[in-house]
């Protein structure tokens, strides 16, 4: 009769840590207190996935500074009204959402 229980148990799941290029941004979140922002992304491109979050890391942060010498160096800051983004490579667990934040942030 054990045997017919352990068939049904969940499987364990392996965690995974996805490397995947985002273009971030500022968003105008309200006019409270002068004028808020807030961080975006919008995923541009899945990379490459690792079983080790410090390896995931590590590629990440070799990839971005790849970006920062040849891509990001030619675009205009995110801080600044000119900004069409920066490309940043992120480590996300198990998967990468297509953006974030899901829902605009409420100022409180």
């Amino acid at each position: 009769m054990a045997d017919t229980i352990d068939a049904f148990e969940e499987p364990t799941r392996t965690r995974t840590y996805v490397v995947a290029i985002y273009t971030r941004d500022k968003a105008f979140g309200g006019p409270e207190e002068g004028g808020w922002w807030y961080d975006t992304g919008a995923l541009q491109r899945l990379l490459r996935t690792f079983k080790n979050e410090d390896r995931a890391w590590q590629y990440a942060t070799r990839v971005n500074h790849w970006l920062n010498r040849f891509i990001n160096r030619h675009r205009p800051s995110i801080h600044s009204v000119l900004s069409r983004g920066e490309l940043l490579a992120e480590v996300h667990d198990n998967f990468a959402p297509d953006h974030y934040p899901e829902t605009q942030p409420v100022y409180e």
